[in-house]
């Protein structure tokens, strides 16, 4: 792979905006490296020193915060989880924990919590389940 984008993929937990917090993806580099055999200073990927190649590029900073959907998707995911849960407790009861997580995996491999948490958020709890009957 071409150095940048290894480069952009090492950004992805962290960002090299500051000392601190380029030397993570320097670590993550060099770890990176030395599991595939390779040199990072070769790949022009590090100096010599193990620092980060200047210029440094936009590419890692944007997939840094691309990785940042966890923010909403977690969010969404809780939230839809609780209202498919109260859903589950009216339509059938109580569940065993057990079947409520058959259930909810279940509708989770069919539509995202995503897509969910969007349609509840535009049409309330029952959009969850007609979202769900659609899928």
């Amino acid at each position: 792979m071409p150095a940048s984008v290894v480069f952009a993929q090492a950004c992805a937990h962290n960002h090299p905006g500051s000392e601190k917090d380029a030397a993570d993806v320097e670590h993550w580099l060099q770890a990176a490296s030395i599991l595939a055999g390779k040199d990072a200073v070769a790949l022009g990927l590090l100096t010599a020193e193990g620092k980060l190649v200047a210029p440094i590029g936009a590419e890692g900073f944007l997939v840094h915060l691309g990785d940042h959907d966890w923010v909403l998707s977690g969010f969404a995911a809780a939230r839809c989880v609780a209202y498919l849960r109260d859903y589950a407790k009216r339509s059938f009861g109580t569940l065993p924990e057990a079947r409520f997580n058959a259930l909810r995996n279940y509708v989770g491999s069919r539509v995202s919590y995503m897509r969910l948490y969007q349609a509840i958020a535009q049409g309330g709890a029952d959009a969850l389940v007609a979202s769900v009957v659609k899928a």
